[in-house]
């Protein structure tokens, strides 16, 4: 994997200068058009995160519906979302 530090190294080789801008030109889109299991991942990392702040007696509340929310934000992306898109235009496609 080549490190972001070969772009500004004068001893780095061209080859590894064009890979390195190969993956800045990729960021955006890897950005912006993320998998399933990255958006599963994300909201494991954040709910396992609150976890520890539920066992506090003034800040459990918001504990909980911090992950509860992280819970239903990511269910409404990854199923809902989907599936009445794919309802409302499957519909339009068959017209």
């Amino acid at each position: 994997m080549t490190n972001i530090c070969h772009l500004f190294d004068s001893s780095a080789g061209w080859e590894q200068r064009i890979g390195v801008l190969q993956l800045i030109d990729r960021m955006p889109h890897d950005r912006f058009c993320p998998t399933p299991a990255a958006i599963d991942r994300a909201a494991v990392t954040a709910m396992l995160a609150a976890w520890p702040i539920t066992l506090d007696p003034i800040f459990s509340g918001l504990a909980w519906a911090l992950i509860f929310d992280l819970f239903v934000s990511t269910v409404f992306t990854l199923v809902v979302i989907p599936v009445v898109y794919y309802m409302v235009y499957a519909r339009h496609a068959t017209l």
